[in-house]
């Protein structure tokens, strides 16, 4: 990972884009976002990598989209 090919992986790319989508459609805020991908990080070792960080940002994007889905 690398300021010029931040994703390693196609759906890393798809993860941020529909994080930014939810907060630009006003679905979640970024408080919401940052809280919530804070908690995963936390839960984790600091030095686990580029890999631990988009597991946690997909984890993150799970937990609000479920709070999100309809009942």
């Amino acid at each position: 990972m690398t300021p010029e090919e931040p994703f390693e992986a196609p759906w890393q790319a798809d993860a941020f884009a529909m994080a930014v989508a939810l907060i630009e459609a006003g679905r979640i805020t970024r408080g919401e976002w940052a809280a919530c991908l804070g908690a995963q990080r936390a839960s984790h070792a600091a030095d686990d990598g580029a890999g631990g960080y988009w597991q946690d940002w997909l984890a993150a994007l799970e937990t609000l989209s479920a709070r999100l889905a309809p009942r």
